[in-house]
């Protein structure tokens, strides 16, 4: 990833990198000129390019650790997506009720992680192979329901679900012929309904 941090030397840039968990002799970066460094609102500035997200990997251990959990954490980088996963055992508090402890720790994550970054990623969490189980369930549900609609020509109404399956089903069902998608309701109430075309 790439971030733009407040820097005009190396001994300044060495503090800056300390706090978000980077090491100078780990990244690429290049110091801005004054007039560069103001396109960020920046009286100075670096832009800093870590090489492997190894970032997310120790601050996602680091949390954990400060948690009492004990895991093996692997993070990959793709181009817009940074995915973490997170093994070992009894993690379940961690996944909590319908995954709502996964998402939040996700969304602590990304908050983290995407600040002064350039360009800010998707970060995808999985806890002991959750989130991969869930949403092959989800998958086979929303098949099995767009099936249903397609057949006996009327609306099928799915449980209430969070924003990140409702978002999940609506991909997967987009390539399915006869059948489109709305998602409707207030939240915590809020669901996807499958309409035969």
């Amino acid at each position: 990833m790439k971030y733009v941090v407040r820097a005009s030397d190396e001994a300044e840039l060495r503090e800056v990198l300390e706090r978000m968990d980077l090491n100078i002799d780990q990244v690429k970066y290049q110091f801005l000129s004054k007039s560069e460094a103001a396109e960020f609102g920046l009286d100075k500035a670096a832009i800093v390019e870590e090489v492997v997200p190894d970032r997310a990997a120790r601050l996602t251990r680091r949390i954990l650790y400060m948690m009492g959990f004990k895991a093996k954490v692997k993070a990959v980088e793709y181009e817009n997506l940074l995915t973490i996963e997170v093994e070992g055992e009894e993690l379940g508090p961690l996944i909590g009720a319908r995954g709502k402890t996964l998402v939040a720790f996700e969304t602590m994550l990304v908050a983290i992680i995407n600040k002064n970054a350039l360009v800010k990623k998707r970060v995808s969490l999985d806890i002991a192979g959750y989130r991969k189980r869930r949403e092959e369930k989800l998958e086979q549900m929303a098949l099995k329901a767009a099936e249903i609609a397609r057949k006996e020509k009327k609306p099928v109404p799915l449980s209430p679900m969070p924003a990140h399956e409702r978002k999940f089903i609506h991909s997967i069902l987009t390539d399915v012929n006869g059948v489109e998608t709305r998602s409707e309701g207030e939240e915590p109430d809020r669901r996807i309904v499958i309409f035969p075309v």
